[in-house]
This record gives C-alpha cells, structure tokens and sequence, in this order.
C-alpha cells in the first residue's frame, strides 16, 4: 500500500493546472497569435509570466483594451477547481471512510490537517523559496507579486446568484507603494462592461502601528517594516471610487486586540449586549479600526443592518446567555462575519474573499462561509468539496496546511455552530 506520506507528483499536478489556464485564455487569442502571447517556452508555468508581461505592457499603453478586458475575466472566472482539489486531497489525506454527513466530515477535518503538515515539506516548494516569498510579502521594500507565486485566480464555488472567487491581493510592486494589477483593472472594466458587480471582501490590516504596539508582537513587527498591509488596504480600498457602482469593498479586522479579544477585551466573561456595542463601535465610529465600509454600501442602511444582523446571530446561537466568555466571543465574531458576508453578497454577481495571499485568513472564512452552504443544503455546495475549499488555496500557493492559528478559529467556530444546531433539535 503507498504510504500516506509520499504525495502524489505535485509539481506535474500544477503543472497541468497552468495547461488549463492557457486553454481557457487560447479560446479568446487567435490561433495565428497565440505564439506572441505565450511564448515558445515548453512550461506551461513560463508561458503563463509571458502572458502576463504581455498583457501588463499593452494595457499600459491602452491597446487592444477589449481583448484585454475579455482575456481578464476569463481568468478570474473562468477556472474551476473543485474537482481537481478534491481529487489531489484525496490522494493526499485520504479517508480511512467515506464520509456522509457534515458531522462526519467536521470530525475527519484535524486528523486531516496534521496529515498535510507532516506533508508540506515534501510537496515541491523548497525551504528558502519559501523564505523567499514570505520576506517579499511583508516587507515594506519588496515588491510583490502574486501572480508569478503559483497565486492564480479560479472560482473558490458558486451559489444560484453569485461566483465566490478565489484570489490573492490584486497587487503588485513594493509593499509601501503598491498599484493594482493590470489584469484585475480589466477583469474590473470586464464587469462594468457586463453590467455586473463585485464585492471585495479584504482581510488584510489596515491599521497603522499605534495604540497596541506594546502588547501585540505584529504592530512591533509593523514600526520595523514588516506586517504593514496598511499600504495595500488603501490601494484595494480606492477602487469604490475609481469604479463607482462596480465594485465595493469591505475590510473586516482579522488582526486586532478584539479580533483575538485579548488585552483590554480579554475578560473571562463578558455581558452580551456590551460586546454587542464594542462590536458596532469597532465597525462603525472607532477611528483607525480594522473595519472600512464602502459609502454607498453605508448610505443603503448598512450600519442597521449589522445591528439585525448581530440580533440574529445572538437569538440563534448565544439565546440563553446574557454573559460570554472569551472563546464563545470569538466564535460569535465569525459567526457574525459569515453572516454579513452571505447577506451583503446577495446583490453581487462576483464576490472575493481575500487576505494577502488568500490562504490563510482568506481560507478559513471561505471554509466557514462554505459549511453555512452545506447547512442550509444549497443545492450548489457539494460536501466532498468542503476540505478543497478551506485546504486548497494553502496547498496550491505554498504547499503547506494553512496556519494552525487560522484553521483552529475555524474549526472552534464550526464545532460550536455544530452542537448548538444539535441541542436545538
């Protein structure tokens, strides 16, 4: 029998994830041309960087702008992954049984985990290319680049109304200076085209280093230059205004003293209605949080919502208690996201969720927003794609498990869902 750990040829698997890309965008590049447009290099990888140098210089110069715009949203739309996900997790982690029931793949999903963390050395991506790539993305000096790190966009899934994206920040050149991509700034125009909308979700921090730089080791790390995404939040942030009507962005705080509620929130037991209002203050009236909200999602009554919304969430699953503790206010925190990000999304036709790299922060609100799928049984959300959704982006970009950190609020949040669905039976 092949053992466990000796995965599966990962390097040929993303390999042929690239064919797929440039099969897609060939359909729109005329036969004749394509040689212009992918180069003469065997690697499908190469030619992918090609396209890109390509694409970024004409749109620079303002050529061929509607085949850029169709070429653009046919690679953020177009690529699908579900099925090869599930099929390289399986390979990876598979089963001791089949699994039928959500219980039964929740209960599967760390025993999973510590499989892909034994594995990720062993996938393909080297220890200093690794370094590598971590030191160019948090460093306010380097400049970055997603696209040419294996951080390609594909559909994350799909419900009756919207497409769930999943994509790494549509950014690129130094850390303290970035600009937005060519190829998202035509995929953007593509949407406006078609009379379309999107919604970004950013998970990023967009705090600068100030009030909590003695207590947390990331605003430290910040006042030397590193962690700071500030930069990046207010590039991705202007888009509403570059493309009113088009695209609005939303930036939850994923980062902060409250997010963890630790420091000044850290008490054991804290009364439901004043975590309540810290929660609406954080959001709405506190300066330099980690929460932006698009203007004209605020002047549609976004900020009342959120309080209905906070209501529901409290009457579901906190109902008979008037006092939480520090773990069940977590766990309410991204019950309340999800919440939000499955009402507002209603009204969209393309949506994102994405931290820096989408893997790991990105990653555990897809998982989450994606079990709330499976609970509500949408006919479009498969169980046996869950895990390819909540491990894949990790996988794929950097060859690792997504961070313990981000996998375990998950899964506490999951869990609690779970049981209190369970009791209410």
């Amino acid at each position: 029998m092949k053992s466990l750990l000796t995965p599966p040829n990962f390097p040929a698997w993303q390999t042929r994830q690239y064919q797929d890309i440039l099969t897609n965008l060939a359909l729109h590049i005329r036969p004749a041309e394509q040689g212009m447009w992918f180069g003469i290099d065997p690697s499908p990888q190469r030619q992918f960087y090609f396209f890109l140098h390509r694409f970024r210089t004409q749109y620079q110069r303002s050529e061929n702008r509607p085949l850029l715009q169709r070429l653009a949203y046919a690679l953020y739309t177009n690529k699908r992954m579900e099925n090869a996900l599930a099929e390289l997790l399986h390979a990876l982690v598979a089963p001791p049984e089949a699994i039928h029931s959500i219980q039964e793949c929740l209960h599967q999903l760390p025993p999973a985990y510590w499989k892909l963390y034994r594995l990720q050395h062993k996938l393909g991506l080297s220890r200093w290319k690794r370094l590598r790539w971590g030191y160019e993305g948090i460093a306010l000096w380097k400049s970055l680049d997603l696209h040419l790190q294996a951080s390609f966009p594909y559909v994350a899934f799909s419900t009756s109304k919207t497409t769930f994206l999943r994509m790494s920040t549509p950014t690129r050149g130094p850390n303290g200076a970035p600009q937005l991509q060519e190829e998202f700034l035509a995929y953007i125009e593509a949407v406006q085209e078609r009379k379309e909308h999107h919604l970004y979700i950013n998970l990023q921090d967009r705090r600068c280093p100030r009030e909590e730089s003695h207590r947390s080791w990331r605003q430290i790390f910040k006042y030397l230059g590193f962690q700071e995404e500030a930069y990046r939040c207010a590039c991705i942030e202007s888009l509403g205004a570059k493309f009113p009507g088009v695209v609005s962005v939303i930036t939850l705080d994923k980062d902060s003293l409250f997010y963890y509620q630790k420091g000044p929130y850290g008490g054991k037991t804290v009364s439901v209605d004043v975590f309540q209002q810290q929660l609406l203050s954080q959001m709405f009236d506190k300066k330099d949080s980690g929460f932006f909200w698009d203007p004209t999602l605020l002047a549609k009554g976004l900020q009342a919502r959120c309080k209905k919304w906070m209501q529901d969430v409290e009457a579901t699953y906190f109902a008979e208690k008037n006092f939480l503790s520090r773990k069940e206010r977590r766990i309410y925190l991204e019950i309340f996201y999800s919440t939000l990000i499955q009402e507002v999304s209603r009204d969209f036709t393309y949506v994102n969720i994405s931290c820096k790299d989408a893997i790991d922060r990105a990653g555990g609100a897809l998982g989450f927003l994606y079990f709330f799928l499976l609970k509500e049984k949408n006919p479009d959300a498969k169980l046996e794609h869950w895990a390819s959704v909540l491990f894949g982006p990790a996988l794929i970009v950097k060859q690792r498990a997504l961070f313990y950190s981000r996998f375990s609020r998950f899964y506490e949040a999951t869990q609690y869902v779970m049981d209190a669905s369970s009791h209410s039976l």
